[in-house]
C-alpha cells in the first residue's frame, strides 16, 4: 500500500510535531507517524 498526502507548504515550530494517526476500524492495529519540521521543510514535490 502506498499513501501520498498533499498540503500547501507550511511549517511548524522546531519544538512541535505533526502527528498523523491511522486507526483500523476494528481497532486492532493503529499507526502513529510523528513528523518533525525538518521532514516538512525537506519534503519533495510529487507530480
Amino acid at each position: 500500500m502506498e499513501l501520498k498526502f498533499e498540503f500547501e507548504k507550511f511549517t511548524i515550530g522546531r519544538d512541535k510535531l505533526l502527528n498523523i494517526e491511522m486507526i483500523e476500524k476494528s481497532g486492532e492495529r493503529n499507526l502513529v507517524l510523528e513528523v518533525d519540521n525538518d521532514w516538512i521543510i525537506n519534503a519533495k514535490y510529487v507530480k
